[in-house]
């Protein structure tokens, strides 16, 4: 039976050192989440600072929660990644079907990660926001009503609520952006 109670010291032990390496790695990914947020915090309000109050409100929130997400998701599949290592699962196999199936949903989703990273370029860039009276294409105009990374939403003077995925669009003609100008013709009697 000596040998029984090293097996059983051993597992001891291998449940101990697992436990700990386990932890260590909840540990650090949450104290990661916690720093990229508030790193996501402070680049988007140094970012959004040479614009107007409300519209650096908006580019600070959607960025924040963009740049924050994406990267709260990458050191949780790391985590997960270094936990399964921890147990003894062999990675090799789980890597690659997770790369194929990456690859397989890029190309089912190519238009909505062109419609996203587009998205993210125009408030990045502060193309355009929610206020604003734009043209889009030369096709379709008014006033943008919402904004998100994948799709902008303008109602036209007569109305109508368009709605154009951001990917689509190729041309943008801001016309209340910094600067204005009415041409109002006034009728004047002779008299």
């Amino acid at each position: 039976m000596e040998w029984w109670e090293t097996v059983q010291e051993l597992w001891d032990v291998w449940i101990i050192q697992t436990a700990i390496q386990i932890a260590l790695v909840l540990i650090v990914a949450f104290i990661l989440t916690r720093l990229l947020r508030r790193v996501t915090t402070k680049v988007g309000n140094k970012v959004s600072k040479d614009t107007t109050p409300i519209r650096a409100l908006q580019r600070t929130e959607t960025l924040t929660r963009v740049l924050s997400s994406a990267g709260i998701v990458v050191i949780w599949v790391l985590g997960t990644f270094y936990i399964l290592g921890a147990l003894g699962t062999n990675l090799g196999p789980l890597l690659a079907s997770v790369g194929i199936l990456g690859l397989a949903i890029g190309f089912g989703a190519q238009n909505l990660v062109r419609d996203v990273v587009s998205g993210f370029f125009i408030l990045l860039e502060d193309q355009y926001g929610v206020g604003d009276i734009i043209e889009i294409n030369q096709v379709a105009s008014g006033k943008v009503e919402t904004l998100t990374l994948r799709v902008t939403g303008m109602r036209a003077l007569d109305g109508t609520m368009h709605f154009v995925a951001n990917g689509e669009i190729t041309h943008i003609a801001n016309r209340s952006k910094d600067w204005a100008r009415a041409v109002v013709d006034v009728g004047v009697a002779y008299k």
